[in-house]
């Protein structure tokens, strides 16, 4: 006597696409907007502008300065004309634990 399995079907699973309404208010974003940065461990070897490009997505960057330290690395000291809103997430990172990574390095206050 042969026994029969019986399967038993999965039940389909029901995926439901979620909308959430987002109000548009520049008021709820928190940021400093003229915080100086400071980028440490960046190679010699890494270009200048390549530092540039990256904080100019953050906003007015009205100049870096420089340092070069005794590992072959140097840090730079990032002085905004103005911050966009774009920062925000950085500085919550800078308060939260102290640095934040941006393009791979630790930024932290000046």
């Amino acid at each position: 006597m042969k026994k029969s399995k019986k399967r038993k079907k999965n039940p389909k699973k029901k995926i439901y696409d979620e909308i959430i309404d987002v109000e548009d208010d520049d008021e709820d974003i928190e940021y400093d907007p003229k915080m100086t940065l400071v980028m440490h461990g960046v190679p010699l070897s890494y270009n200048i502008d390549n530092v540039m490009r990256t904080f100019q997505y953050y906003g007015d960057v009205k100049s870096l300065h420089t340092t070069t330290n005794i590992d072959s690395t140097y840090t730079v000291t990032v002085v905004p004309n103005e911050w966009n809103e774009n920062i925000a997430v950085v500085q919550r990172e800078i308060f939260s634990n102290g640095y934040d990574k941006v393009a791979g390095y630790k930024v932290t206050k000046e």
